[in-house]
């Protein structure tokens, strides 16, 4: 399975990891106050979370991301974090939006487009 990631203003294709990768990932119950710098965005079509954890794998730099379960979307981003990452507020306009964190020790994982 081949999904589009936003780049930038480039699509990148990515394959899909099959299996198991709730284990390497954590949640915030809301997104995080600082992420980092943007790794890339998905968009357009309602992913998964895990969907997104998949290819946050692949994403060079990527240690987490933030994920509205109503669209679907996704955004990389570059901080390693842990579980007590400050959050937004649950007033927030963000509020809706979740953060998934990798183990900061974690290994990117690119993919060959041809592999």
């Amino acid at each position: 399975d081949v999904r589009r990631l936003m780049h930038g203003k480039r699509h990148v294709l990515l394959k899909m990891r099959r299996g198991k990768v709730d284990n390497t990932f954590g949640k915030l119950l809301r997104v995080a106050v600082d992420a980092g710098s943007d790794v890339g965005y998905l968009d357009g079509s309602h992913f998964s979370p895990d969907d997104c954890k998949a290819i946050c794998l692949g994403v060079s730099g990527c240690k987490n991301f933030g994920y509205h379960a109503k669209s679907g979307v996704c955004h990389f981003k570059s901080k390693c974090m842990g579980a007590d990452e400050p959050m937004v507020t649950v007033d927030s306009s963000k509020a809706y939006w979740v953060t998934y964190y990798r183990d900061c020790n974690t290994e990117d994982e690119l993919f060959d487009e041809d592999a």
